[in-house]
């Protein structure tokens, strides 16, 4: 005896319609009995054994959301999903159940820092790389994010720039489509940013890429072989969906590569990735036939592809830099431009969000990645505002008062030296949220004082203000006036309990001033409340350090490194955790990194010295006269 259940998604929003989700189904012991495919917006009927049953949706995004356990009988039980719930308006659910998001949570836009959120948009002109007008996209807002609907934008290669406040300006290659669909969502890692992501018409395409991007290979090869069966036109003429599948081409059976790499590359001519698709196929056959011969022919193939630029998809990056790898070592008349073309895709691979399914990466322009220390810190002229003074009344925030608009928090500087500070006659709308983004400024350029300076203005019109208090903290412990941290830190908790930087900077200062015990209360508090915060996971590893746990310290150290390897305070720390240790060749390696990641750091200069001394080497090489301390604990004797 069996019965039927009739597994059915559902969305409000209609650009989700038709995509093919992986669900499975559990029985009470966990046990997975049944792994299928599902389109949203219609319905799955399968053939189960009476009894209760748990059906998770395994979505594109990384996300998983499980039914209410329901129990089959003899005739068809209806479970039904409502994606919606994923996110707090309709229309943010689409990139929540297909684009790969973030480990951390989204904000909100009412905050100060996301006042300054702006955008632009580049366009391609052959290879290089313009800023292009503003097409005035339909705008669909909610406090935690906003829609952009760019339409016509046709077969010209474009990317969007974002950025807020003093933080890194990112860039996103936007897929060629007619419609292209982006969210910008406020988020919080180091400081204020925004995460982008970009949706088309075709689901399939983005399902395929999102399982991809997130590591679920098994989902990603059963969407593969469902959109080879659903395609039967002659040509797969979207370049999104084309692009997709020929990244992915080697997961289709034998018979079928052939008749669709032709139409994949009828519908991708012309662009990046389909001169990467052309290039990574011929270097399969060439791998599978010993065709040995055609080595160069695929060389000049992945080189051609590489002045172009750089593909729309980050799986095509990752394809080019897989496939000019072994070009790069091998002794022919190409290697040295194979070599430059290697430095150059990894210069992009480098800056990427490797999650994105669509090439996101830091940078000033598109064909120029780089790192928040190098950018300027006030946004572009042509730039778009996105939190801007006609919709506040759609976010919820008050319209200011006449009295408000001119008058100033505290006592503001009445003129700036520096061109991140109030421009002069500029007329303020929000005195508070403007010099409490002026404050944020001078603690992102060092400008310690002033910023403290700034944020006591900002309390003094507003005390209630938690963020100011974090932010003062923050200053006062970069002067050394730990006391006056702690209380505006301990301040801030109380007035927010859930502002992890607050805990984090208190948590410091306690390492700091060695109360080891209170950092780790502290610090795991941070954690808990945002589980990819690098800089404090660090903070936490080198307390253990600091404590004789190098075990725990390296853990920590580690899975600060692995969630931002570029974060070279942490691999400072672990270089000392290795010398702690005495693996005094890792540490030495550790150290090479971190004179890597900042070379002109004087720390990582010093402590490969005292490293070199125990292992007995030369130590000529280091010879500069400069102090010899760790500033948290003094270098073990030689």
């Amino acid at each position: 005896m069996t019965g039927a259940l009739v597994v059915v998604l559902q969305a409000e929003d209609n650009t989700l319609r038709g995509a093919p989700v992986r669900i499975r189904v559990a029985d009470t012991g966990s046990r997975v009995v049944r792994e299928e495919l599902i389109v949203l917006g219609g319905e799955r009927t399968l053939v189960l054994e009476p009894g209760p049953y748990t059906v998770r949706a395994v979505l594109p995004s990384g996300l998983m959301l499980d039914s209410e356990l329901t129990t089959v009988t003899r005739g068809a039980t209806r479970c039904v999903i409502n994606l919606d719930q994923l996110a707090p308006a309709p229309w943010l659910t689409p990139s929540a159940v297909l684009s790969p998001g973030i480990t951390h949570e989204y904000k909100d836009y009412r905050l100060g820092a996301y006042a300054t959120s702006w955008a632009r948009l580049w366009a391609a002109r052959g290879t290089n790389w313009q800023p292009s007008s503003w097409p005035n996209p339909r705008v669909e807002r909610e406090t935690s994010g906003l829609r952009l609907t760019f339409d016509a934008l046709g077969r010209v290669p474009h990317m969007i720039q974002t950025g807020v406040g003093t933080g890194p300006w990112t860039l996103t290659s936007l897929p060629l489509h007619d419609r292209v669909h982006v969210t910008v969502r406020p988020v919080w890692a180091d400081g204020p940013g925004l995460h982008v992501t970009c949706l088309t018409p075709e689901t399939g395409a983005h399902a395929l890429l999102g399982y991809s991007s997130t590591g679920a290979a098994r989902d990603a090869l059963a969407v593969t072989q469902y959109l080879a069966q659903a395609e039967s036109s002659p040509t797969i003429r979207p370049h999104v969906l084309a692009a997709a599948l020929g990244h992915h081409l080697q997961a289709f059976e034998p018979s079928l590569q052939a008749s669709l790499l032709r139409d994949i590359l009828v519908s991708t001519a012309g662009t990046v990735d389909g001169a990467v698709i052309a290039a990574w196929s011929a270097l399969e056959d060439m791998r599978k036939n010993g065709a040995e011969q055609s080595a160069d022919t695929v060389c000049e193939l992945l080189l051609r592809a590489t002045a172009l630029g750089m593909p729309t998809c980050t799986l095509g990056l990752r394809h080019l830099l897989d496939a000019l790898r072994p070009f790069a070592k091998a002794q022919t008349p190409h290697q040295r431009a194979t070599r430059k073309a290697l430095s150059t895709c990894a210069a992009f691979m480098n800056a990427a969000d490797t999650r994105n399914p669509f090439l996101a990466f830091d940078g000033i322009r598109p064909d120029a990645p780089g790192h928040a220390g190098t950018y300027p810190h006030e946004h572009p002229d042509d730039a778009v505002p996105l939190v801007a003074e006609d919709w506040t009344a759609t976010l919820g925030w008050p319209a200011p008062s006449p009295r408000q608009r001119h008058s100033s928090p505290g006592k503001p500087p009445v003129k700036s030296a520096s061109p991140i500070g109030p421009r002069a006659g500029q007329e303020t709308d929000d005195p508070v949220r403007n010099h409490f983004k002026y404050g944020m400024s001078l603690l992102a350029t060092g400008r310690y004082e002033e910023a403290v300076a700034a944020f006591t203005s900002v309390l003094e019109a507003d005390p209630s203000h938690a963020l100011a208090l974090a932010s003062r903290a923050a200053a006062y412990r970069l002067l050394g006036a730990n006391d006056e941290a702690i209380r505006d830190a301990t301040r801030a908790t109380e007035l927010d309990p859930d502002l992890a930087w607050a805990y984090a900077t208190r948590g410091a200062i306690h390492r700091l001033e060695r109360r080891y015990v209170e950092a780790l209360t502290d610090l795991d508090r941070a954690i808990e409340l945002q589980a990819d915060y690098d800089w404090c996971i660090a903070g936490r590893g080198e307390t253990y350090r600091l404590m004789g746990k190098t075990d725990l310290a390296l853990e920590d150290l580690d899975q600060a490194l692995t969630i931002n390897p570029g974060n070279d305070w942490a691999l400072m720390r672990r270089a000392a955790a290795y010398m702690d240790d005495q693996q005094d060749q890792l540490s030495l390696s550790a150290f090479g990194e971190a004179a890597n990641a900042t070379p002109d750091g004087d720390w990582a200069l010093i402590r490969p010295d005292q490293t070199y001394r125990r292992i007995g080497k030369d130590l000529t090489h280091y010879t500069d006269p400069m102090q010899t301390e760790d500033p948290e604990q003094p270098p073990p004797s030689a």
